[in-house]
């Protein structure tokens, strides 16, 4: 038993990947903290169940879970009190290796800061709390994504992206620290993973972009995707097999195409923004041209037309026609748009404009050509978050958005409720048949 009497701390032990960790860390020997985040009782029973299926294997092993939300400072300190063995004032043992798996940003409801604070900010300050209690010779390893670590280099998924920005903030920061590291005899190490099987990113793959993830799963090496078991076993290995400072090992993949760049500056003419953007007609298509100028933003131009103004003024101004407010709002959601199905995969998913918030909306007057300048600002729980300002010919601003939002849906799950709503409109029952429906 290669780590017998080695003491290794492992965040999120109970369910997914942190689940299936300890079994070969005790296998090998190892004491093991693990932590599980939620105190309800489904959460306490399946930690419990990772730790009897432990001892069960290896009835001598020392494995405890703390109930810790690693976001928190008080209950970081609370783990950290009990690896060291109760207090870290007067400690009783030190930290010999710290698996930083514990992760989120796909959760709902969480908050648009909840996937910096947990994979960003909490994993910085778990090192920082348990560095100057970890043996000499100790190690640290980051649990990474490969859409995570190419984050910025490759076309990203949109509902990933604030899971692959925050953790790739984690993995530049924690190599950024790797001279204290050094100075302190630690080592860092990375294990990037492809999509794993059985995991939250599998069945998110599964349910958004099931057409990409067969084509994605024939290119891993071997065919198939890794599973939980295969990486934890990997987790394992770089212990025993730690390799030089900083260094990464992938599972799976170890590369994803680069972002294609000629796409900056291309201009893109209305029949080719109809066919990114198939839910507008040409009646309801505000756009005549759009250009992506970079990762983040592109520029996009239309000139009014006589039909998209109100005459709904009166007295002296009767003559006077405006484009209405929720105009040119659209307008601004279909550019903001094409930077998202520009820049990033939504596979089977469309975006659906949800909300919007303006500084301003201004006037703008028939056959005036308007400049609009979109960007994308960050994706928060299911939701992509954009900006746009509008411009007249003349250079006028002519409207301010702050906050244009989207969530991208599955067509699928669009499918079931249009069949399901105009069933019920038609005065059906979801089953009953109809002499309207096909089968093909």
């Amino acid at each position: 038993q290669p780590l017998k009497g080695k003491l290794v701390v492992i965040t999120g032990t109970s369910r997914g990947i942190g689940a299936k960790i300890p079994l070969p860390f005790a296998e090998a020997g190892a004491d093991i903290v693990g932590t599980h985040a939620n105190p309800d009782i489904r959460s306490e029973r399946r930690q419990q169940r990772v730790i009897n299926q432990v001892r069960d294997i290896y009835p001598d092993v020392n494995f405890e879970s703390v109930l810790v939300d690693i976001t928190d400072p008080d209950q970081r300190l609370d783990l950290l009190n009990a690896a060291v063995g109760g207090d870290m004032n007067s400690p009783t043992r030190k930290v010999d290796v710290l698996v930083l798996n514990a992760a989120g940003g796909l959760e709902e409801g969480k908050g648009e800061d909840w996937a910096d604070r947990i994979n960003h900010e909490a994993q910085i300050e778990l090192v920082r709390l348990f560095l100057p209690h970890m043996q000499k010779g100790g190690q640290i390893i980051f649990m990474q994504s490969l859409w995570s670590h190419y984050y910025g280099q490759t076309k990203q998924y949109a509902i990933y992206e604030p899971v692959a920005r925050t953790k790739h903030a984690a993995e530049v920061d924690l190599r950024r620290g790797i001279p204290e590291l050094e100075k302190r005899g630690i080592k860092l190490s990375v294990l990037v993973g492809d999509v794993i099987r059985d995991t939250s990113v599998h069945s998110m793959f599964s349910r958004v972009f099931k057409a990409d993830l067969a084509q994605l799963e024939s290119i891993v090496p071997g065919g198939k995707f890794p599973d939980a078991e295969e990486v934890a076993v990997t987790v394992r290995d770089m212990v025993l097999n730690p390799g030089e400072q900083g260094k990464t090992r992938y599972i799976g993949r170890d590369s994803l195409p680069p972002f294609d760049e000629s796409v900056f500056g291309e201009r893109l003419e209305k029949k080719k923004i109809a066919e990114m953007l198939p839910m507008y007609n040409d009646n309801s298509l505000y756009l005549d041209s759009f250009e992506l100028t970079d990762m983040n933003t592109g520029e996009a131009f239309y000139t009014t037309r006589e039909k998209d103004f109100d005459g709904h003024f009166d007295g002296d101004f009767a003559d006077m026609k405006v484009m209405p407010a929720h105009f040119t709002t659209e307008m601004a959601a279909q550019a903001a748009g094409m930077v998202v199905a520009r820049t990033r995969t939504l596979g089977s998913g469309v975006p659906l404009f949800t909300g919007v918030q303006a500084d301003f909306v201004s006037m703008s007057f028939p056959g005036e050509t308007l400049r609009t300048i979109a960007k994308f600002e960050r994706a928060v729980s299911g939701r992509i978050i954009c900006s746009a300002e509008v411009f007249g010919q003349d250079g006028t601003q002519v409207a301010k958005f702050d906050k244009i939002s989207f969530q991208v849906l599955p067509t699928q799950e669009l499918g079931r409720r249009f069949y399901k709503i105009t069933r019920t409109a038609r005065g059906l029952a979801p089953d009953e048949e109809s002499s309207e429906d096909t089968l093909e």
